[in-house]
């Protein structure tokens, strides 16, 4: 099945836009997020978010194409900013753990946006499994507080 994925041609939540962006629809590229209740909380590693390499080479390659981090860190990020808006809008989140997994076949570094694809499904799994509702307005400044208009 092939999907239809918007992706990001210029402007960025990140990048001084303050969540303007121009667009164009791509298909089949995205991210995904599977997300499901587990004893802890747990965000599953990826191929990219390796810290074992076969040697000094094969780490010096491994920057190169995919850079310093992969995706944990936009996760680790955005969740942190979801827990951020529930407290600050008195948001109770219900006591239960997951664990979240995550992929993306969006080419990294080349402008499409896939860090911010990473973040916004990482909200979108995050509001569905809390049952938390953000309106959509301040789903693209989200990861920045310094931006929010409540």
């Amino acid at each position: 099945m092939q999907s239809l994925r918007p992706a990001g041609l210029l402007g960025n939540p990140s990048d001084g836009y303050f969540g303007k962006t121009i667009s164009i629809i791509v298909k089949n590229f995205g991210a995904h997020i599977s997300l499901y209740q587990s004893p802890e909380l747990h965000i599953e590693p990826q191929e990219q978010d390796s810290t074992t390499y076969r040697n000094i080479y094969h780490l010096k390659e491994s920057v190169s194409l995919i850079g310093y981090n992969g995706g944990i860190p936009l996760i680790k990020a955005a969740i942190k900013k979801f827990c951020e808006y529930c407290e600050r809008n008195d948001i109770r989140l219900s006591n239960k753990n997951f664990t979240l997994r995550y992929s993306s076949s969006i080419p990294r570094q080349v402008g499409l946006a896939g860090s911010s694809a990473i973040i916004i499904a990482t909200f979108r799994a995050l509001m569905q499994f809390y049952q938390v509702e953000i309106p959509l307005k301040f789903c693209p400044t989200l990861p920045f507080p310094w931006k929010w208009k409540n």
